[in-house]
């Protein structure tokens, strides 16, 4: 299982795409570099956060 979670790591940290795993409730559990480097947010800042919170503003009823 270590072996798996390594290549994970790896590929997870080399691509370019901005990723954010979260759980099933929605809390983040990882971030990548790159959407470290797209948002400014730190992982520090955001593991065990509710992804939700990100959106807040976009999904505001003055947004819709």
């Amino acid at each position: 299982m270590a072996d798996a979670e390594a290549l994970f790591a790896a590929v997870l940290d080399a691509t370019a795409d901005a990723v954010m795993v979260t759980d099933r409730a929605g809390m983040i559990c990882r971030i990548n570099p790159a959407f470290h480097k797209l948002t400014g947010f730190s992982s520090d800042a955001l593991i065990g956060r509710d992804a939700r919170d990100l959106f807040a503003d976009i999904n505001s009823e003055e947004f819709c």
